[in-house]
């Protein structure tokens, strides 16, 4: 019935149909993006010393997706666009942990290091693969500039054709 009142509504001249990504037609409540969020449990080292315990994190990996086809996703990010290369998994929250380090000698150190917590998806844009040591200046402003001549007020003026 609605395909029928559909049919029988005319269209306005010049008016087109705006084209909605297959994915949006075949999931329109898709509304939040999601990533895979690995669990990793790592020793921390510094030369010899290794950490008593190990420090559990989470590693952000793979595609960007809508939330509902990820079973067992917790970070969740807006779906602005329909193409998911357009995204990227990263790190969203951190928490700074200590971790005690045992050396061989017998002696103890103390780390703060940076623990993930929590991973998003975020738009990925050309700049963002550039590197930081590859880092471009930033172009100057266009100022006009200004001559010696022009600075000093005692200088007579050069006149060209004057009549």
């Amino acid at each position: 019935m609605e395909e029928e009142r559909r049919q029988q509504q005319p269209r306005k001249e010049g008016a087109e149909r705006r084209k909605v990504p297959a994915f949006k037609r075949m999931y329109s409540s898709a509304s939040e993006m999601s990533c895979r969020e690995l669990r990793s449990t790592r020793y921390i080292t510094d030369g010899s010393c290794r950490s008593a315990k190990p420090v559990k994190e989470l590693v952000c990996s793979g595609q960007c997706m809508p939330a509902h086809l990820m079973p067992n996703s917790i970070g969740r990010g807006k779906w602005w666009r329909s193409g998911a290369t357009d995204y990227r998994c990263i790190a969203a929250h951190f928490r700074t942990r200590r971790v005690q380090l045992q050396c061989p000698s017998g002696t103890a150190r103390t780390y703060k290091i940076r623990v993930v917590t929590a991973c998003k998806c975020k738009r990925f844009r050309p700049h963002h693969n550039q590197s930081v040591a590859k880092e471009v200046p930033k172009a100057q402003r266009n100022k006009k500039r200004s001559r010696p001549q022009d600075r000093n007020k005692n200088s007579t003026p050069v006149m060209g054709n004057a009549y």
